[in-house]
């Protein structure tokens, strides 16, 4: 299973920054996050799909959602946006 990151959703992880904690922990997290968002992706495959966008799959992992699409019939999956829970999301439930 091959996980890639699209340009929007590394800009986000980039992003990510935290007035409690250093610069060398808030690393730490964001180097946490990247593999627990990887594992979460490719455990959870295509049980979560959006409404709006095809192709598409939602997971949320720690406060962030993630969206992501599966490729080469579930041999790749591409991150395409991470966004914490607090913001303006459009789902349709």
């Amino acid at each position: 299973m091959m996980v890639q990151w699209t340009a929007t959703a590394m800009n986000r992880l980039r992003q990510i920054k935290s007035e409690h904690f250093t610069d060398q922990e808030t690393m730490e997290y964001k180097m946490n996050l990247i593999r627990r968002v990887e594992q979460k992706v490719v455990t959870m495959g295509t049980l979560m799909p959006s409404r709006e966008y095809r192709n598409t799959y939602y997971c949320i992992v720690d406060q962030y959602v993630v969206s992501y699409k599966v490729l080469d019939k579930g041999e790749r999956y591409v991150i395409t946006s991470l966004k914490h829970g607090a913001m303006k999301r459009n789902f349709k439930y």
